[in-house]
């Protein structure tokens, strides 16, 4: 039920300024709050600690491609995946104009693929073993692949097979703290990266080089890793040349298009949880049947709280912020940032405008969660909250404040 808080009139003004205070509103002056009508001295108070408001705690998972980002996450841990299509974008203009590089003119005497890692890390990052495997592409791959496009339930692909040789193995420690100029260079099979440069100078035949694939193998931790800066790529493949003619060696840095997957198991269905990169996100639905349908929503406030336990999160700590997305019958989606402290509670500030809009609807309105920033893209913090049967003190919190207009006479 509803609790009102009645207000002698000459003291209305004072103590409306200190509701709004306790619910920290600093939004611009909107029509939202102009409509506390000369005449009206009572506001009331409605939460979920004695009403219905919240229900259907639903969590989704579906693929996003991710091609070109400017991060890209490669390993694995005791759960989850994450691994790199890598396409070579653009052959050295000196190769495609130069008739001297035949199969029979020059070597490569040199080939290595370079990533550059941050410091983001998930999973066990005690164990530093940087590991993998790299093998040619056996197709051509498209800009929205996803995971489930690439990779079937028994871990197996048509594009690649794990029977042929590697064209390319790594398997060195990775300390958890590293400059930003830090780069693994993976060294990559000559005869192969040669073919490729021949391959290049023919529009039929470079059309059979579809690029290659990175498998982790034996790792605990997946690692986040630049992809791009400024506009510029930054994993390439640095290749040395040297002619056969009179030894005149040059060197190329060949830019790529980088397709990053990552992998999880499923989050239960009925769950509040929210991952990046893998696109998982939780839905609420918010039914204001129980609130007058003239009423005006003069405040409002939403608080999560995180289930520490059941949650994984990198050395980055938990997300600062997560985002809440609703879709009015009519307009443009809202979405507002929340805010977290230090205990894992997360809190959406302000948000009577958003509850009015829900009102005016009369529908139960959905309410979808998700991470937000660099995190919806390049950071795998699996947060689940406690949901709407937990506990009341660990249970979704919606409260707000709002007050009745008078009946025209």
């Amino acid at each position: 039920m509803t609790r009102p808080i009645c207000l002698r009139l000459f003291g209305w003004l004072g103590t409306l300024a200190l509701c709004l205070s306790v619910i920290s509103c600093n939004d611009a002056p909107s029509i939202v709050g102009s409509e506390l009508i000369p005449g009206t001295d009572t506001l009331y108070t409605a939460s979920t600690a004695t009403l219905p408001l919240l229900s259907g705690d639903t969590t989704t998972t579906s693929e996003l491609p991710l091609v070109n980002s400017s991060f890209v996450l490669l390993g694995s841990t005791r759960t989850a995946d994450a691994r790199m299509f890598v396409e070579i974008l653009r052959y050295p203009a000196e190769i495609l104009g130069d008739s001297s590089f035949s199969d029979s003119t020059f070597d490569v005497s040199s080939a290595n693929l370079q990533l550059f890692p941050q410091g983001y890390a998930v999973g066990d990052t005690a164990d530093k073993l940087m590991s993998f495997k790299v093998y040619e592409l056996k197709k051509f791959w498209f800009a929205n692949v996803t995971w489930d496009s690439v990779w079937n339930g028994a871990d197996a692909s048509e594009y690649y097979s794990t029977a042929d040789k590697p064209i390319a193995t790594y398997s060195e420690p990775l300390p958890s703290i590293v400059a930003d100029s830090t780069v693994i260079n993976i060294p990559f099979d000559q005869s192969a990266v040669k073919r490729w440069l021949v391959a290049s100078r023919d529009t039929a035949k470079l059309k059979t080089v579809y690029g290659f694939v990175i498998v982790p193998t034996n790792m605990k931790q997946i690692r986040q890793f630049r992809n791009s800066a400024s506009g510029a790529q930054k994993t390439r493949l640095r290749v040395i040349t040297r002619s056969r003619r009179d030894t005149t060696t040059q060197i190329y840095s060949l830019e790529s298009t980088v397709a990053s997957f990552v992998n999880d198991a499923e989050p239960p269905a009925t769950s509040l949880t929210i991952q990046g990169s893998r696109n998982v996100k939780f839905q609420m639905t918010v039914r204001l049947d129980s609130i007058p349908a003239n009423a005006v929503i003069m405040g409002g406030d939403m608080r999560l709280t995180l289930d520490q336990q059941a949650s994984v999160v990198g050395t980055s700590g938990r997300d600062q912020k997560i985002s809440l997305r609703y879709q009015p019958p009519t307009g443009q989606p809202i979405v507002i940032e929340s805010s977290a402290d230090s205990s894992g509670t997360y809190r959406f500030r302000n948000i009577g405008p958003l509850i009015d809009v829900m009102l005016r609807s009369r529908k139960p309105a959905t309410l979808t969660f998700q991470a937000t920033g660099g995190n919806e893209f390049w950071a795998m913090n699996r947060l689940v909250f406690h949901g709407t049967t937990a506990s009341e003190a660990l249970r979704p919190r919606l409260t707000m404040i709002y007050t009745i207009p008078p009946v025209k006479k």
